[in-house]
């Protein structure tokens, strides 16, 4: 149906751009102008050139992968520490996308690997807007905001334990599965501005609704806000309870502010790689631990909890950071991008241990203008 779907739009899409010379409703008219405008408003054709075919239509291919870290130590007089991680499987998706200079709307379907959902949108001039695999997006100017949201389910983990004060540190180290998955949900969103749009296109690297021709690059300031939920909570993860010392469900918040800088590299002729690199200084840092505890801790064989308390949590000042590296290849109306992101957040509690989240994904895409 998606391919179905995919043959149907497009050749009608081609027959809309061969009759562009045909009055256009008024509205339409004035947004394209619009887009039209705000493309090409304020740069250096030197350095940026615009491209004179608007439409685009992209086929895309996205790989990605999340992980959780639990860290604890007993509360012995030689504490031995532990660290669980916990990691989804691969995940894969193919989809297309068709839009006008770089405003549209795209679909994707997973492969294989995690299939939990994913929203993510933004603003670049951004509206990018992704509803489980459904995305609108556009980008361009000195700007951009993006929002994604994540939910996935983990099941297996790596167990490591070890003891800082001994000769032989490493305990234990094995694989582990946990009885009830783990549920995790996240929300990541970052603002930044882009302070040499003159010289630099961070369209030219991200949708390629622009082209880098000269080497630039440009201070970037931003903003970044992340919250994560995790649960293990069931009474099947009593032993992940017993050793998160009660704790079964942890909320993290987190809010930094930052500066970095922004580079087009452009080696030769049709190629432009671009990397950002945003050092992020967290100046917000909450989390809310709640604990369980069995509800006949008399019976070992009894797993069932419930719930006790809650506790809110204070962590110190730190350091993230936002990095970002993208490679393009354009040749006449055809053109090659990959870029990939890497995140990760670390949260501790007041009970010895700590939490670290993470992902990272990369997009493969293919693109034609017309």
């Amino acid at each position: 149906m998606f391919l179905w779907l995919m043959c149907f739009l497009f050749p009608g899409l081609l027959l809309a751009q061969e009759e562009v010379a045909k009055p256009r409703p008024h509205l339409v008219k004035r947004l394209l102008n619009l887009i039209d405008t705000m493309a090409i408003r304020g740069i250096d054709s030197n350095y940026i050139e615009i491209p004179d075919q608007p439409w685009a239509f992209v086929l895309r291919s996205n790989l990605s992968q999340a992980f959780v870290d639990l860290h604890s130590e007993t509360r012995d007089a030689s504490p031995i520490k532990m660290r669980l991680r916990s990691t989804t499987s691969l995940t894969t998706s193919v989809g297309a996308w068709i839009g006008y200079r770089g405003y549209g709307l795209g679909y994707s379907i997973d492969l294989s690997g995690d299939r939990g959902s994913n929203f993510t949108t933004g603003f670049s001039n951004i509206l990018d807007f992704l509803l489980t695999n459904l995305n609108i997006g556009a980008m361009g100017g000195r700007y951009g905001v993006n929002l994604r949201i994540r939910s996935y389910e983990v099941k297996h983990s790596l167990q490591t334990a070890w003891e800082e004060n001994s000769k032989n540190p490493v305990i234990r180290d094995y694989s582990m599965e946990i009885a009830e998955p783990m549920k995790v949900r996240s929300v990541f969103a970052d603002a930044y501005y882009m302070f040499n749009g003159k010289h630099f296109s961070y369209a030219a690297a991200y949708d390629q609704s622009a082209i880098q021709v000269r080497s630039a690059g440009s201070l970037v300031a931003g903003l970044m806000y992340h919250y994560s939920r995790v649960e293990y909570d069931s009474g099947e993860n009593i032993d992940l309870l017993d050793i998160m010392h009660g704790v079964g469900q942890m909320k993290m918040w987190q809010a930094s502010v930052g500066a970095g800088y922004a580079y087009n590299w452009v080696p030769k002729k049709r190629w432009l790689v671009s990397v950002m690199l945003l050092p992020m200084l967290t100046f917000y840092n909450r989390g809310k631990v709640f604990y369980y505890e069995r509800d006949h801790p008399e019976d070992p064989t009894n797993q069932e909890v419930h719930y006790v308390d809650s506790e809110l949590t204070k962590n110190k000042v730190v350091l993230n950071f936002d990095t970002r590296l993208s490679v393009t290849y354009n040749r006449a109306r055809y053109y090659l991008n990959a870029y990939g992101t890497y995140n990760s957040f670390r949260y501790n509690n007041n009970e010895g241990g700590s939490v670290r989240i993470g992902d990272w994904y990369a997009y493969f895409s293919w693109g034609l203008r017309f």
